[in-house]
């Protein structure tokens, strides 16, 4: 199952940001390549990367509060962990709500015509 969130994570962020990350095995290998491409973009087009943050929904006072907790932290890996985060837990409310979907359908109380 961890697998297979990493593996939907790392798809959804290279969907969403439109980054080439590498299918990988290990969430380490997932920030690394994240990382790189964070600071690309903080060197050279910091418009873009505020527009990804904010369709991917990473918070402004999330990313405030980690500043503060480290100041002399990379900026980029900073922003790679709460970009993997915030698309991790979207992947989970993906799973959860496919499953709960997937019980509604197999009991087929869902479209019960009583229940409308």
């Amino acid at each position: 199952m961890e697998q297979t969130f990493l593996n939907e994570t790392t798809q959804l962020i290279t969907h969403d940001l439109g980054a080439n990350l590498q299918l990988v095995d290990q969430w380490e290998l997932l920030r690394q390549q994240l990382t790189q491409f964070v600071a690309y973009l903080l060197q050279t087009d910091r418009a873009r990367l505020y527009h990804y943050l904010y369709r991917i929904d990473v918070e402004e006072k999330r990313i405030k509060s980690a500043m503060a907790q480290d100041p002399n932290a990379d900026m980029a890996s900073l922003l790679a962990n709460l970009i993997i985060e915030r698309s991790l837990q979207t992947v989970k409310t993906r799973a959860k709500y496919r499953k709960w979907q997937e019980e509604q359908d197999a009991d087929g109380s869902f479209f019960d015509a009583e229940r409308w």
